[in-house]
C-alpha cells in the first residue's frame, strides 16, 4: 500500500484496517483539496481490504446525488447488501434507514466491512442524514468507514454532516501537497527518468 510521498498516511490506514481485523471499526475522513490524491489513497486501502478478505463497498458521490434521495449510502453499500437489496419504499425515510443499519449490521456480524465514499460532501441530504446516524449506530462493530471530501463547497448538507462526524470523534485525515523530494520521485517514476526543474514546475 506505500505511496510516494503518503507514509503516514498510509500507514494511518493500515492500521485501521488491521484493528478492524481484530473486531474494531471506526470512521476516518480523509480532507483534502481537489486533485491532491485522496482517491489514490482510497484506492490503496480498498485493495489492501479485499487482499485480506474484507467485504468492500465503495462508492463515489456527485453533485446529481443531491437530488436523488439516499442514492449515494445504497448505491455505496449495493456490493455488500445484495445487488437485489434495496430498503422499501412505502416506509418513512426514517426506516429506510433504520432498515439500512440493520441490514449492514447482520452483514457486519459475519464479515468485517470497509465502507468507501469518495467525494462525499456531495452526498444527497438523506444519505447525508444516514451517515450521521450510522456512523455512531454502528460504531461497535467491525465497520470501517472512509469517507473522502474537499473543503469547498462548504455549506452543503454532506460537508454538515462530516463536520459533524469528525467533532464527535471521527479521525480527520488531512491530505496536504506533496514534499518537493516527493513530487521529484512521482514525476520519475511516471516518466521513467530524471526529472528537471522544468518538469517539477
Amino acid at each position: 500500500m506505500s505511496l510516494v510521498g503518503r507514509d503516514h498516511e498510509t500507514k494511518t490506514l493500515t492500521a485501521a484496517i488491521a484493528r478492524l481485523e481484530a473486531g474494531t471499526g471506526g470512521c476516518i475522513v480523509l480532507t483534502g483539496v481537489l486533485g491532491i490524491g485522496k482517491t489514490r489513497l482510497l484506492e490503496s486501502a480498498t485493495s489492501l481490504a479485499a487482499e485480506r478478505d474484507l467485504l468492500v463497498a465503495r462508492g463515489r458521490a456527485t453533485e446529481l446525488d443531491r437530488v436523488a434521495p439516499l442514492s449515494t449510502i445504497v448505491t455505496a453499500l449495493r456490493p455488500v447488501l445484495g445487488s437485489d437489496w434495496a430498503p422499501p419504499t412505502d416506509v418513512n425515510q426514517y426506516r429506510q434507514i433504520e432498515l439500512i443499519a440493520g441490514r449492514l449490521e447482520e452483514v457486519a456480524r459475519k464479515r468485517p466491512v470497509v465502507v468507501v465514499i469518495d467525494d462525499a460532501h456531495w452526498t444527497d441530504e438523506l444519505s447525508a442524514l444516514a451517515l450521521r446516524m450510522l456512523v455512531p449506530r454502528l460504531s461497535s462493530l467491525p465497520i470501517l468507514c472512509l469517507l473522502a471530501r474537499s473543503p469547498v463547497p462548504a455549506d452543503l448538507p454532506g460537508q454538515s454532516v462530516l463536520r459533524t462526524l469528525i467533532g464527535d470523534g471521527a479521525c480527520e485525515m488531512l491530505v496536504k501537497p506533496l514534499s518537493e523530494d516527493a513530487a521529484a520521485e512521482l514525476c520519475r517514476q511516471v516518466l521513467g527518468g530524471p526529472v528537471d526543474t522544468t518538469v517539477l514546475a
